[in-house]
Parts: structure tokens; C-alpha cells; sequence
């Protein structure tokens, strides 16, 4: 099974999207995210290509910390964010 690993995307869904694609392309069954996702909609886009993502939120918790909460806002991004804990 080849695997999809990467980490620190940052807010920036746009470059996630297009390597998690790639990745598809060269034949990824599933997408590893080792952190630093920053917000909550920066899986938005990639769950849409229909590839399980297990992801973590690293050490760079952004938008998190400035807005006080605990908790992801998403539901349906929470579920994913936490998958692994």
C-alpha cells in the first residue's frame, strides 16, 4: 500500500489538495497529515477527493488559541483532526 505523508500545510488547502492528487496519481490509498494544519477548513477541500485522511494538528494549533476554544468549530473536521488521538 503506498501512503500519503505530509505535514505543516499551514492554511494553504490550495498546495495540500494539489499533493494530495499527485499522490493519488502515483497510487496513495490513504493520506497521512503529521500537523500543523493551523485551521479548521484547511481539510475542507481534500476531503472532497474521496481518499481517507488521518491527521493530527501538531504543534501549531492557530486558530484554536486566538479564538479560545478548545474545540474545532467543524464538526465534520473535528471528527477527522482527532481520528488518531
Amino acid at each position: 500500500m503506498k501512503i500519503c505523508i505530509l505535514s505543516d500545510s499551514h492554511d494553504r488547502s490550495a498546495p495540500l489538495v494539489e499533493a494530495i492528487v499527485e499522490a493519488q496519481e502515483a497510487g496513495a490509498q490513504v493520506v497521512i497529515h503529521c500537523g500543523d494544519l493551523i485551521g479548521v477548513n484547511t481539510l475542507r477541500a481534500s476531503l472532497k477527493l474521496g481518499i481517507p485522511i488521518h491527521a493530527v494538528h501538531g504543534n501549531n494549533i492557530g486558530q484554536y488559541r486566538r479564538c479560545g476554544c478548545a474545540l474545532p468549530h467543524d464538526c465534520q473536521v473535528q471528527r477527522i483532526v482527532y481520528l488518531l488521538r
